[in-house]
């Protein structure tokens, strides 16, 4: 689940934070802040998106369309209405949620927070009980009477709870997963009114220290720049210290320097950084690094030429456990086991009776849906690497199903999902953009996912519109995204297998032909969830609006379609609309979904049949573009690509797809510094980061324990499956620092830091698989 940039649309709670420089300073006015209401109702639905009421037993709460009661109540703001009939034996409650109920993460704040409200009464001296309750699977409760904490009156109030009190009535209140904020009666009985607005969770903060030495944890090739960082938002004083690096089998000193400090402070982490270049050793071996005046070794790594293969087969593995209408056995399973699922896909939303068989295909990420746009670069971005890097992928290097039947596993595995895209092709050849249930089921493992899944053919006329385009509908996203895809798969699988092979090439071709004959987006706004009387559609959009002011519409991905079809069958017709439209499409940003201009761009340079000149004005563009991320990556102390603005949803993958491009433009320039900075990119997520963790779940000694996804939130294994990457630091939706390079913890229950989906662990394939030993 994901937002504009990097995935659908989901309005999350702000939460906002100020902090100092000093990790060990404390500031009385800096606050931590989740703000629930703020005076307007615009305000509501940005910063409050679920809530549940209900009442029995003689009580009766006032309602309006099965949500809280919102009142106007003119200056006073926008309040909760909670009058209502209170029999001596009845009850209400009222619940207040982020956005699907969404955790939040407040055990940082378990000292120093507290629940803030404004709140007053229609007469002064109501009493009510305010709890909160986690997202655990026991649904713990801790509740408060608020007779304990303020008297109400006629007239409006701040009040705050300390959350220590609420932990101390419920001490296995999981603070790091609150689900929800709680009002109910109090036990006075008879009929009464009280008011809540600007409800906050707020704390003092200070910055959380982090191991102070970083490395990557898989490990570094021993012809490559090898550097550990020392790092820490108070420290100082450490430049022209001795490091060593010490063997991890005997306990010995084998190589020694002095930590150089890297100019300035890190704007993104707040962090003082000095690097251990160690890069003139180059044993073979298991090691740590020490530094002087630190007590605690680094995290084990290794030097080998192997470094990164185990990163390569776990992440591609992660694909088989999101494998959708099979059941994961024991075999190649492991302990990772469920049985077949979702195996009734998919019925027509346009025509609820009519069934398209849709199974297969992927899991989109920790959820169950399936989305055409996301699984084409996903699969597309497998197939990349396996062109780039053949040599670097055997049969049975996976252990899954396949194994065995002489094709190497990453094409088994990206086939499982091309052959469920080519479902979810029209007979006209359009493509249809989504197939999922109304809404996200969040409590059940995939097997137990019993709910009606729907081929999503109706999309509203716009963003956040009532009113919905007329009849069936498929995407021109979608049916380009399936075109380049399929003419990757008519390229690549025409060695092992011609059928597939040509069957690919007829749909891709038959997509081109339906986009020929619909030159305009279609949905014209791009795919919206529709307004259906009877459904309540909230699955993901995926959405790429022409008018948004991040998105472009379908034209990026006509363009992937024509490089692609062109690279496959040297055809005039998409040779010309290549020659006609690459000047649109000047690379500038990392790709994703909603940008793959960048995939069209290097799919025509890698062609034998590219034109020298085009291809040459259009390599220089690139290394334009090449020297902006080499800048960013520059002043950023850890070495990654990103700006400060791109501390997102996502950002792992933001960093990840940076050293996708830069491969590709070492390979397109021979400039070897772009190959170093794709390396840096992978060192940032395999733990040389302000963290000192690795984003990667089983890489490494120092990894993500948690990480949001629905078949393992509600199971009881005591470890998760390896190689699935996190989003990671997400300074919109989780402001826990005034660094947006430090909004991030592992708390595996917030999707918009935690989440896992095929299109995250894409390029960490392209990136590790490119730097795995033999190519």
């Amino acid at each position: 689940m994901r937002p504009l940039y990097n995935g659908r649309k989901v309005q999350i709670a702000v939460i906002s934070a100020a902090v100092l420089l000093c990790s060990c300073a404390k500031q009385p006015e800096v606050e931590f802040k989740v703000r629930v209401f703020d005076g307007d109702m615009a305000g509501c639905r940005e910063y409050w998106g679920d809530s549940w009421i209900g009442s029995g037993s003689g009580s009766r709460i006032d309602r309006a369309d099965d949500k809280i009661k919102l009142a106007d109540r003119g200056k006073e703001g926008l309040v909760l209405d909670f009058s209502g009939e209170n029999a001596k034996s009845g009850w209400w409650s009222a619940c207040l949620a982020r956005p699907m109920w969404q955790a939040m993460s407040l055990d940082n704040y378990r000292e120093k927070g507290c629940l803030e409200m404004s709140v007053k009464g229609a007469s002064g001296g109501e009493e009510f009980v305010i709890g909160l309750a986690d997202k655990s699977k026991l649904k713990r409760e801790a509740m408060l009477p608020s007779s304990k904490f303020f008297a109400v009156t006629a007239e409006w109030q701040r009040v705050r709870i300390p959350l220590a009190e609420f932990s101390a009535v419920k001490q296995s209140l999981d603070l790091d997963r609150i689900s929800h904020v709680i009002f109910r009666n109090g036990g006075k009985p008879g009929k009464f009114a009280f008011y809540v607005k600007d409800v906050s969770f707020r704390s003092e903060l200070v910055e959380k220290a982090y191991p102070l030495i970083k490395v990557d944890q898989a490990g570094y090739a021993p012809a490559e720049i090898k550097i550990a960082k020392v790092s820490g938002i108070s420290i100082k004083g450490y430049a022209g210290n001795i490091f060593r690096i010490v063997d991890e089998d005997s306990a010995r000193d084998v190589f020694s320097g002095r930590l150089k400090r890297v100019s300035g402070r890190d704007k993104a982490t707040g962090d003082a950084v000095f690097d251990a270049d160690f890069t003139g050793f180059d044993r073979p071996g298991r090691y740590r690094v020490r530094v002087e005046g630190i007590d605690i070794k680094s995290p084990v790594f290794c030097i080998s030429d192997s470094a990164y293969e185990i990163v390569l087969r776990d992440s591609l593995r992660m694909y088989f456990y999101q494998r959708c209408g099979t059941a994961l056995e024991s075999g190649c399973s492991g302990k990772w086991t469920h049985p077949s699922c979702h195996n009734d896909d998919a019925y027509l939303l346009s025509e609820e009776s009519k069934k398209i068989e849709a199974t297969g295909g992927w899991h989109d990420a920790g959820d169950y849906g399936k989305y055409v746009v996301n699984g084409g670069i996903a699969a597309g971005t497998l197939l990349a690497i396996y062109e780039l890097c053949p040599g670097n992928f055997t049969d049975g290097q996976l252990g899954i199903p396949e194994s065995g039947n002489s094709i190497p596993d990453i094409l088994d595995e990206a086939r499982w999902e091309i052959s469920w895209l080519l479902k979810m092709q029209r007979g006209d050849g359009g493509a249809y953009h989504k197939l999922a249930a109304e809404y996200v089921p969040v409590d059940r493992p995939p097997d137990r996912d019993l709910e009606k899944r729907f081929i999503m053919d109706i999309s509203a006329e716009g963003p956040g519109s009532p009113d919905n385009i007329s009849g069936s509908t498929v995407s021109t996203a979608a049916t380009a995204n399936l075109a380049a895809v399929a003419a990757m798969g008519a390229r690549v699988y025409s060695k092992y297998d011609p059928e597939f092979s040509r069957i690919c090439l007829e749909s891709a071709e038959k997509a081109w032909k339906f986009l020929k004959s619909h030159p305009s987006d279609l949905p014209a706004r791009g795919y919206c969830n529709p307004a259906l009387k009877g459904h309540y559609i909230v699955s993901g959009e995926y959405g790429d609006d022409p008018q948004g002011k991040w998105t472009q519409g379908d034209r990026d991905e006509r363009f992937w379609a024509a490089c692609e079809l062109f690279r496959a069958t040297g055809k005039e017709e998409y040779h010309g609309y290549v020659r006609a439209n690459y000047s649109l499409f000047k690379a500038g940003h990392a790709m994703n979904w909603q940008q793959l201009q960048n995939m069209g761009l290097y799919a025509y340079c890698m062609s034998a049949s590219a034109d020298a000149a085009l291809k040459k004005e259009i390599i220089k563009s690139m290394d334009r573009y090449g020297n902006g991320m080499l800048k960013a990556a520059r002043a950023n102390a850890y070495g990654n690509a990103l700006r400060n603005y791109e501390y997102y949803w996502g950002s792992n993958t933001v960093a990840m797809n940076y050293g996708m491009d830069l491969v590709y433009l070492y390979e397109l320039t021979g400039d070897r510094r772009y190959r170093s900075a794709a390396l840096d990119q992978l060192h940032y997520v395999l733990g040389r980061n302000v963290f000192g963790l690795s984003m990667v779940s089983g890489i490494g000694e120092k990894s993500i324990e948690k990480y949001y996804h629905t078949w393992f939130n509600n199971s009881d294994y005591d470890t998760l499956p390896p190689g699935f990457m996190v989003g990671g630091p997400n300074a919109d939706n989780f402001r826990v620092s005034r660094y947006p390079g430090r909004c991030y913890k592992n708390v595996g229950s917030d999707f918009t830091v935690d989440e896992i989906a095929i299109n995250y662990n894409a390029p960490l394939v392209f990136v590790s698989g490119y730097f795995s030993a033999k190519k």
